[in-house]
């Protein structure tokens, strides 16, 4: 069985990959991995800011890392209800924390993916350049093919 790979973060991109992806393991009768990677604190993002301070309003014990575990698990929820209307589908969520590239890398090794799918944010390829991005970082070094699909499939 062939297995496919959609690395999500909630973002429209994301559910694009996302839904691609799970139409084409549908088409194949591939096995689904859907894998949502959650960035580690650098300190330096508003995103930070805002889960640090979600997670202090619901007094989460562990802190940004309970956020980041619970925005994951949402994430994940979105994704299963996403999936849930393809009928023969086998899907797997797995929730991961740290560098994005890395993450998808690791995990597109572990369970020997035979393809990617990534949702591209749109930056055009100046942004991409200029800020690198995780689907160049990712196809360059991936071992499979990687199917990067536009926000507004």
């Amino acid at each position: 069985m062939s297995v496919i790979l959609v690395a999500i973060d909630g973002s429209e991109g994301s559910v694009a990959a996302l839904k691609a992806a799970a139409d084409k393991a549908v088409t194949d009768g591939a096995q689904l991995i859907v894998l949502a990677v959650t960035v580690r604190d650098l300190g330096i993002s508003s995103l930070s800011e805002e889960i640090g301070e979600y997670s202090r309003q619901e007094h989460l014990a562990g802190g940004e890392a309970e956020g980041r575990r619970v925005l994951a698990e949402d994430i994940l929820a979105g994704a299963k209800k996403i999936v849930a209307s393809r009928k023969r589908l086998n899907a797997i969520y797995i929730s991961r924390a740290g560098d994005p590239a890395e993450e998808i890398l690791a995990c597109s090794r572990e369970r020997s993916a035979d393809v990617l799918f990534l949702g591209s944010r749109g930056r055009g390829a100046l942004g991409a350049f200029i800020l690198g991005g995780v689907s160049r970082k990712v196809a360059a070094a991936a071992g499979c093919s990687v199917v990067i699909v536009p926000k507004d499939r």
